[in-house]
């Protein structure tokens, strides 16, 4: 069944943010609550960090807050009156035309489609003309209901899920403290350095300048690793370049292997640390990235990462933090740094624990990924029209 595509403008008022004075921002609540952009966003409704006294366009209740600028199509419902900014836009669907859930999972199914249309070379921004123009296939308005009724559900199972991971992450961050939040009188002073094993580069961070240039980087080989790929804790390659074998072994130096430990010397703030996972091709770490190998008598590698993400090793690491175009600590002084290790066999009852967690958490992410596939089925085939009551009772 194929329906009506409407310009949005037929069925939805467009009201473009504007950026307040500057003067009149504050941090104590005065005013309206003031959206600039998606970092101003929550889960599904704003958290916004400032206000203004001299507010521009407002949104209203139920309204949408669609992203503008940079990371086009974000979306957050208004749940009172806000103040709109430049990166942002509402959208008031018009009453008996556009049901609004509807309008949230047409704009969340087409946000590439909506991002294509941006324009400007630092970041990219659609107009109000593109918003209007945009079609929008209609359905009679009890049809819109129906439909966005079967993607709520789906949504709403999609996020339980991804819940589901970030209560894992959590548990796991309160087991750590549980265990290790105060030093103990058993515990063994040692200097940094002194995690690592006793070979020859076993504490190194990636190669300077000329040793890697970008004339030297392919989409094949063997992969490199940069701070982008350790994050939240976990390794998670966001990265594709490659160097050949023959560099990879001219760079043995800055190797990595399953087991090794990686810390970002980059950051805000610098130190996150992610574990190089059983089953991953040996690579090569960048300049701004630590790798050690641990020493398994001392230290688990559970333990070291954990150590580094935790609040214990954010104010450990800040006294070598440099501020500057971007936080960064050197590798001289981290290996220098006084380190507290707990008993081994304390460590290890940690890491027994730390990878049950993370199975259940690999379980758990792929089960995301097929429901976010499915999701992106569904929601395809309900704005061609696919969806219709008979197919769903069948």
């Amino acid at each position: 069944m194929s329906w009506p595509l409407k310009k949005l403008s037929d069925v939805c008022d467009v009201n473009m943010g504007q950026a307040p004075k500057g003067t009149s921002y504050n941090e104590d609540g005065e005013g309206y609550a003031l959206i600039a952009g998606a970092g101003d966003y929550g889960e599904t409704t704003p958290m916004p960090k400032k206000y203004t006294t001299e507010p521009t366009k407002l949104s209203q209740a139920d309204d949408l807050i669609l992203c503008i600028r940079a990371t086009i199509g974000d979306l957050n419902w208004s749940d009172k009156i806000y103040c709109l900014g430049r990166g942002v836009a509402g959208l008031r669907p018009k009453s008996g035309k556009l049901d609004r859930n509807y309008l949230w999972h047409f704009v969340q199914a087409n946000k590439e489609k909506l991002s294509a249309l941006g324009t400007g070379s630092t970041f990219k921004q659609i107009s109000r003309k593109h918003i209007e123009e945009f079609r929008i296939p209609l359905p009679p308005l009890e049809e819109q209901k129906r439909i966005a009724v079967i993607l709520d559900k789906a949504d709403a199972l999609r996020r339980r899920r991804k819940k589901a991971i970030a209560m894992t992450d959590d548990l796991l961050r309160s087991v750590f403290l549980d265990m290790f939040g105060e030093v103990k009188g058993n515990w063994k002073k040692v200097s940094f350095l002194d995690v690592a094993t006793a070979e020859k580069n076993s504490f190194v961070n990636g190669p300077f300048g000329s040793n890697l240039l970008t004339s030297e980087l392919h989409d094949t080989g063997v992969p490199v690793f940069y701070i982008q790929d350790v994050r939240n804790g976990r390794f998670e390659r966001k990265s594709n370049r490659h160097v050949t074998e023959a560099k990879a072994r001219e760079l043995s130096s800055c190797n990595v292997k399953s087991g090794d430990v990686l810390i970002a010397k980059v950051g805000d703030p610098p130190g996150a640390a992610a574990l190089y996972p059983d089953g991953e091709p040996d690579g090569i770490v960048t300049q701004d990235v630590v790798r050690i190998r641990p020493n398994l008598v001392e230290v688990t590698p559970e333990f070291l990462t954990g150590f580094m993400n935790s609040n214990m090793g954010k104010n450990w690491l800040k006294p070598i933090i440099v501020e500057a175009t971007r936080s960064r600590f050197g590798l001289g002084e981290i290996k220098k740094k006084d380190f507290f290790l707990p008993p081994i066999e304390l460590q290890r009852e940690y890491s027994t624990i730390n990878k049950k967690l993370s199975n259940n958490r690999v379980k758990l992410i792929k089960g995301v990924q097929n429901s976010e596939l499915l999701f992106f089925s569904l929601t395809q085939r309900a704005f061609r029209g696919e969806l219709t009551a008979q197919k769903e009772a069948a």
